[in-house]
């Protein structure tokens, strides 16, 4: 039986929806941040089925994102359950600082003035304890068995390089973490990849979007919000979403001419205080990113800066 459930988080997206798969191995699915009140739901909800923490044997996760780890170490160390992640996106759970170094260095060269930076700082604190750094997590295989079913891994870089949604062929289930939420516009966010390029972000989400779309669904369990069950509104959502934002941040360039995506950033959104400019800057870097594939614009360094420039 799948048997999904909220758990707490922040705003603006207020809970993350964690999965459990009653089926021997006992399994659950993106278990949520870190937290004595998150421990507690997730004990509740194995409880109203005769389980407890202790009985859990596989912890998957979808990505690696804190509202989807942050308590993944502590569930294991409880139970002695294997984790299991993309290998892509095992630095962002166990080198967490260095990332964070790494995204004001990227921010910075986009164009972010240094009293700017703060904000990364300021995420790393708020989220401290909201996380515990993962140990020894394992490759997720390709195909995940269970006594009277299974789950497909499918690769859907994206949101993260290492994200995955879980399908569950005989229900037609997909459990899909942050790379098909209703409602919610797709952001990318920015990503590295070995040699310290950027990960081609919005390019390869729009793939992966594609690879899901001939799927049969019965229900779809995003990361965030209510399950549902038609992809194609979903899928269609997306579309509109990218094209009108590949608009606006052309339209901006092509009037700016030459810019940063801090410049680009500014011009377009309302608000940039907080984490939203780490966000917005990651989004419009993404853009970049597939205008310069379309060779609309290229993109230029002046001085250690990058600079979007129109064709």
């Amino acid at each position: 039986m799948i048997h999904s459930f909220p758990v707490p988080f922040s705003k603006p997206l207020q809970s993350v929806n964690t999965t459990v798969i009653f089926d021997d191995p006992l399994t659950i699915i993106d278990p949520g941040p870190r937290g004595q009140k998150n421990s507690e739901i997730i004990a509740s909800e194995l409880q109203k089925h005769g389980k407890s923490i202790k009985d859990l044997k596989r912890i998957l996760l979808t990505h690696g994102h804190v509202d989807h780890f942050g308590i993944a170490e502590d569930l294991r160390q409880q139970s002695g359950a294997l984790i299991y992640l993309h290998p892509f996106d095992v630095e962002k759970t166990t080198r967490i600082d260095e990332r964070m170094a790494a995204y004001k260095a990227l921010l910075a060269k986009h164009g972010c003035e240094p009293s700017m930076l703060h904000v990364i700082d300021d995420f790393n604190n708020a989220i401290k304890n909201l996380l515990a750094p993962l140990v020894n997590p394992q490759p997720i295989p390709d195909r995940i068995a269970f006594e009277h079913c299974e789950l497909e891994a499918i690769e859907t870089p994206g949101h993260t390089r290492g994200s995955v949604v879980f399908y569950e062929r005989q229900s037609q289930v997909l459990i899909s973490g942050d790379t098909v939420i209703k409602k919610i516009t797709p952001n990318p966010i920015v990503e590295f990849v070995e040699n310290g390029q950027v990960f081609h972000s919005l390019v390869e989400f729009k793939k992966s979007i594609e690879k899901l779309k001939p799927l049969p669904y019965s229900k779809i369990i995003p990361g965030h919000g209510e399950a549902f069950a038609d992809f194609l509104p979903v899928y269609d959502f997306y579309q509109k979403s990218w094209e009108t934002r590949e608009n606006e941040i052309s339209t901006a360039l092509q009037r700016l001419r030459r810019a940063t995506a801090v410049d680009v950033a500014r011009s377009i959104f309302k608000e940039l205080n907080d984490f939203n400019l780490f966000l917005a800057v990651s989004e419009v870097i993404g853009y970049f990113d597939l205008l310069k594939s379309k060779d609309i614009i290229e993109v230029e360094e002046t001085g250690g800066i990058l600079y979007g420039v129109c064709q």
